[in-house]
């Protein structure tokens, strides 16, 4: 590894938790306001995959274009900051959905 490629990759990693910051800020309320009304009523796994996948569909188009602020993200940095900003809009969507939902009503006995 030489030192240009190390220097290259810290710089990197800074410009990605930059945009995703940016990202998450943009896009938690309108990501929160598409899923979660639907998303109360399912378990919590597939609450959190229904939640995802609304993330990716508004997040995606918008790494494409600009982070949250107008700023443009380099190409090879898109896919990056559009894994990572989804993954903490989920976090931070189904750890205000955690206080919405309840316990199922019944449990299920054996035969």
């Amino acid at each position: 590894m030489s030192l240009l490629g190390w220097i290259k990759r810290i710089r990197d990693g800074k410009e990605v938790a930059r945009h995703v910051d940016r990202v998450v800020a943009r896009y938690l309320g309108v990501v929160r306001e598409s899923a979660i009304a639907k998303a109360a009523g399912m378990p919590r796994a597939e609450a959190r995959g229904y939640v995802r996948v609304k993330a990716l569909a508004i997040v995606a188009p918008a790494v494409e274009k600009t982070d949250g602020r107008g700023e443009p993200v380099p190409a090879h940095l898109q896919s990056i900051v559009a894994t990572m900003s989804v993954e903490r809009l989920v976090l931070e969507v189904m750890r205000q959905l955690g206080h919405a939902q309840t316990a199922p009503a019944t449990k299920r006995r054996a035969a």
